[in-house]
């Protein structure tokens, strides 16, 4: 004769396994939630380095349009003061060692001149700046063709004025790039 099984043993056996999957079924949602989290975790991250180096080379290229700026404004104005002693010399005596020398000095200025204003060309594409800055080089290029002191003096004021007019427009250019990034704020404390 067969026995049955206890109806007690029975119960038993199913709350064991009902135990059982229910371990299995809170390992399975903790191993999700772990799975969940990191991947999370990482494209948070991800953004965030992608934001931090956005950022880093944004603050490279501006600091370089800053220093580029400045660099062509001197290169600039020592282009200017060279072709005011070159006018001069070449007045006093074309043939003159002092005017060979001034013409000389005039043309190592134009060329430091230049390579500013190839840098400077290589760093922005704002059409109006780069305008301006092909104006002022051109205006201290301009100042050894004087006919007199007077006309001298006002071509200087010419490339004095263009060149102060380039600077302006790179500081807005420069400042613009600065007042254009989001400012990122703590969070508020609650409480």
């Amino acid at each position: 004769m067969r026995q049955l099984p206890c109806l007690w043993c029975q119960k038993a056996q199913g709350f064991a396994v009902l135990a059982a999957m229910q371990a299995v079924l809170t390992s399975l949602i903790a191993v999700i939630g772990t799975l969940l989290g990191a991947g999370a975790s990482f494209l948070i991250q991800k953004r965030t380095a992608e934001r931090s180096e956005q950022f880093q080379r944004e603050e490279r290229l501006r600091q370089e349009q800053l220093t580029s700026s400045k660099d062509l404004a001197t290169a600039l104005h020592e282009y200017r003061s060279a072709q005011h002693a070159r006018w001069h010399r070449a007045h006093e005596d074309w043939d003159s060692p002092a005017a060979l020398a001034a013409r000389t000095e005039s043309y190592r200025r134009r060329t430091v001149a230049w390579q500013a204003l190839a840098h400077v060309r290589l760093l922005f594409n704002d059409v109006d700046l780069l305008h301006d800055a092909q104006t002022a080089f051109d205006c201290a290029g301009d100042m050894h063709r004087a006919v007199d002191k007077a006309d001298l003096e006002s071509r200087d004021d010419m490339a004095r004025t263009a060149i102060d007019k380039y600077l302006e427009v790179a500081a807005h250019h420069v400042r613009g790039q600065l007042a254009r990034r989001p400012i990122i704020r703590p969070p508020e404390a609650e409480g």
